[in-house]
């Protein structure tokens, strides 16, 4: 548990807006998200490194080694999951989402990008932290092999993903309009 409650106080406190005023008073908010990457980074390295597994205790085991349409459901099942993920990351701008593009913006004098977000989806950016929220719920639930680590981890994540990442009408329609835009642009 504190493992996980490092993770969520670096994740909320890096997202809480008197920390973001906090670097625009420095005068350095073009690296605050390259900062919060780090810090996530370093919160989850540490998180993994000394995660201690309960193997003893095996809520499900389902055997997929001799049962190919298990084995492809679940591989399935977390390919699905991961380009959910990734297409997220993509339509939010994978640049600015690893802060990459405020720095060059900063470096080559531009004004920040942020600035010429629309209304909408500064919005959008105010109380949604990411936009894969069912990629993550996928990775976490569909597994073969549920521990009671694995159980705690998925239920503490979901709960905190569930309390903070909110959406509402608004958002979905901005959503739906952005991916409308995205396949007119592909195609």
């Amino acid at each position: 548990m504190s493992l996980l409650s490092i993770f969520m106080l670096q994740h909320s406190l890096m997202a809480n807006n008197f920390v973001k005023h906090l670097f625009c008073k420095l005068h350095v908010d073009y690296i605050e998200r390259s900062i919060y990457n780090v810090t996530s980074a370093m919160t989850l390295h540490l998180l993994f490194t000394n995660w201690q597994t309960i193997s003893s205790v095996a809520l499900w085991k389902i055997n997929t080694s001799h049962n190919n349409v298990l084995w492809y459901t679940f591989t399935a099942c977390h390919v699905l999951a991961w380009s959910i993920i990734y297409s997220g990351c993509l339509m939010m701008d994978i640049s600015e989402l690893a802060g990459i593009k405020q720095v060059y913006y900063k470096f080559s004098f531009r004004p920040s990008p942020m600035l010429m977000k629309s209304k909408e989806l500064l919005r959008y950016y105010s109380h949604m932290r990411h936009p894969s929220f069912t990629g993550f719920l996928i990775i976490l639930w569909i597994y073969p092999y549920m521990t009671l680590d694995r159980l705690l981890l998925a239920l503490i994540l979901t709960v905190y993903m569930t309390l903070m990442w909110t959406i509402d009408k608004e958002d979905y329609n901005y959503h739906e309009n952005l991916v409308k835009r995205k396949q007119r642009e592909l195609f």
